[in-house]
């Protein structure tokens, strides 16, 4: 398209933008449920940038499209949570960082209000978890890093862990999904405390160069190889 072209689409345009910019007004707005809005606001309603002060105690302040909370903004409840990211239609939809009570924080992707797609949670405990997220649950394939330094990569299911996995550093690295499992092949070095737990429900105890029975208390271990934890698998 030619600079004619656009320049003559400029003029055709511009009694509707000027028409726009006349009509947006700063001022005040009462929404249905008694939340307070104080902003921009086109065609008596909230558009543009704002701040609500809901009759809970919960804020938001940020952007705003025919009276419905979307683009970016940030949203306060009074326990001291807080979202700040992309809306969408009222729901937190897009990108945005939670901070929660505990003082862990999500951030990634959001889908109508739930954790969904890509994300990494930091927990309080220093603990991280990477990966796949859906309706607020860890789901598909994620990586959880403990404060300890132990590390588990694989797939979730319904948040928890499945057996396509592997979790190294202070524990077996290989499948996770070992239920009572007895005799399996994994090779230790004694580098853990005796009476370190392990931190993943059903993991084994082991000791140097020996097989793994059922507890989820290490021996003085740390795992370094091992074949098929599910090899002999019992009931």
């Amino acid at each position: 398209m030619g600079l004619k072209h656009k320049l003559f689409g400029i003029v055709l345009l511009w009694p509707v933008l000027q028409g726009y910019a006349q009509e947006i007004k700063i001022g005040n707005y009462t929404f249905k449920d008694g939340a307070e809005y104080q902003g921009e606001l086109f065609k008596g309603k909230p558009y543009g940038k704002g701040i609500t002060h809901f009759k809970n105690g919960d804020s938001y302040e940020g952007e705003y499209v025919k009276g419905k909370r979307q683009g970016y903004g940030v949203y306060k409840f009074p326990d001291g949570e807080k979202y700040e990211g992309e809306w969408f239609q009222d729901q937190q939809h897009g990108h945005g960082i939670y901070y929660f009570m505990n003082n862990n924080k999500y951030e990634g992707l959001w889908f109508r209000d739930f954790q969904q797609g890509q994300g990494t949670m930091y927990y309080y405990n220093g603990d991280v978890y990477k990966g796949n997220w859906e309706a607020d649950k860890r789901e598909g394939y994620g990586e959880y890093k403990y404060a300890n330094g132990a590390f588990y990569r694989g797939e979730w299911s319904n948040d928890q862990k499945t057996a396509k996995a592997s979790l190294t550093g202070t524990t077996v690295h290989g499948t996770t999904a070992c239920g009572k499992t007895t005799n399996a092949t994994v090779k230790v070095r004694s580098t853990m405390p005796t009476g370190t737990n392990i931190p993943e429900n059903g993991w084994t105890t082991c000791s140097t160069e020996k097989g793994c029975t059922n507890s989820t208390t290490a021996t003085n271990m740390k795992a370094v190889s091992y074949t098929h934890l599910r090899a002999h698998e019992t009931s």
